[in-house]
């Protein structure tokens, strides 16, 4: 890239087009493997599963707890270290940050579980089409766990955390949960796609 940046006096199209065709660029072992900061996890969240974001002050005060207030480090720049927000503590204010999301407890925000079903619905592999689908639909928990999982993460998890959702699902207190409110079906699978490690990165 400096090369190309000399040879064609400072185009930075060109030195871009030189980034993007490096086999580096596409290499596998750089591919989601850098850790999101927490405004980036709160912010790719909010965007992946098409909340409506009314006020913002709620969560600021998430970042805070996160260690990541905006607009408050000096110098002005976060780490970019996966060790900086890949803490025990980090971790566990993340999926309680998912599951507060998606149960609608955290002010400012609103889930709407038939828009996410629809943003996941992939009609050209037989699944129904997102029109189909209403918040209060039920279209098996197989399917809703395929559809929010594309819509989340591209389909991209990975077998074994596939297995971990599905083992927390099968947990009897959940299901108890899920019986009392069948709605929160949606909303627990929400939070542990959210909290999963494939979510974490970028």
């Amino acid at each position: 890239m400096p090369q190309k940046f000399l040879a064609t006096d400072g185009d930075i199209r060109e030195v871009l087009r030189t980034m993007f065709k490096s086999p580096e660029f596409w290499s596998q072992k750089v591919y989601r493997a850098k850790v999101k900061t927490p405004f980036e996890f709160l912010v790719s969240s909010l965007r992946s599963a098409g909340y409506d974001l009314t006020s913002a002050g709620p969560l600021l005060g998430t970042l805070n707890r996160m260690g990541m207030p905006p607009y408050q480090m000096v110098p002005r720049t976060y780490s970019m270290l996966a060790s900086t927000w890949m803490s025990s503590e980090v971790l566990l204010d993340r999926v309680n940050y998912a599951l507060a999301l998606s149960n609608g407890q955290i002010g400012g925000t609103a889930f709407d579980a038939g828009r996410l079903l629809a943003l996941g619905t992939l009609s050209s592999r037989g699944f129904p089409h997102a029109s189909s689908f209403a918040s209060d639909s039920d279209p098996g928990q197989e399917t809703a766990l395929f559809l929010l999982e594309n819509a989340l993460l591209n389909g991209e998890m990975s077998a074994a955390t596939q297995k971990v959702i599905r083992k927390q699902l099968d947990d009897p207190k959940v299901t108890a949960h899920v019986l009392d409110d069948p709605k929160r079906t949606l909303g627990t699978m929400t939070a542990l796609l959210i909290g999963c490690p494939e979510f974490q990165h970028r």
